[in-house]
């Protein structure tokens, strides 16, 4: 969310647009990750990261997904968040060249904390502690995970079919906001 609010300090377009691209994303890409954790609660999982090594062995399609969701968190090109992070940043490096260096240290920190967090969950060694008779994904959810799958990637992969729509939207509102601001600048 860094990102977006980079993007709307900006005052520039492209960030704008980002932003607001970002935000729609990140509700998507969101309901994944939840519907991960959902699903790890409901087989009786707890929230703790270090009882939870070697899931991947029980549940592979829920960690397939909870890899799936994760690098579109992390802004993979190709899913959804790739386009918002990447016009927010563009936009804001024209005005903000320090503020948006920082973001992308934000980004690099991201990445790390998202790759440890599944090798920690998924990949490392079994625990032992976890249930005997813990099941992979029900029709259902598996169902609910498409939905949302297929929508981070048509996102990602034809970011215009939204930001058109956007560009109605912000060049009657945005223009406003943008005209008005400024960094410091006469």
């Amino acid at each position: 969310m860094n990102l977006v609010a980079l993007g709307l300090f900006a005052l520039q377009a492209q960030a704008l647009y980002g932003s607001v691209f970002l935000l729609i994303a990140h509700g998507i890409v969101s309901a994944g990750l939840f519907g991960v954790v959902a699903v790890m609660e409901a087989r009786g999982l707890t929230g703790e990261w270090a009882g939870l090594g070697g899931l991947f062995r029980r549940a592979p399609r829920l960690g397939a997904w909870m890899l799936f969701f994760f690098l579109a968190g992390m802004g993979l090109p190709g899913l959804a968040n790739f386009p918002g992070e990447f016009l927010s940043l563009a936009g804001a490096f024209q005005v903000l060249p320090w503020a948006a260096a920082l973001a992308t240290l934000g980004i690099l920190a991201g990445v790390i904390y998202f790759l440890r967090i599944y090798e920690r969950v998924m990949l490392g060694p079994l625990n032992n502690a976890l249930p005997v008779a813990l099941t992979d994904l029900r029709q259902s959810e598996w169902l609910l995970f498409w939905v949302l799958g297929l929508l981070t990637l048509w996102m990602g992969l034809d970011p215009q079919a939204i930001l058109a729509h956007l560009g109605t939207l912000l060049s009657v509102h945005g223009s406003e906001v943008i005209s008005g601001g400024s960094h410091g600048g006469v």
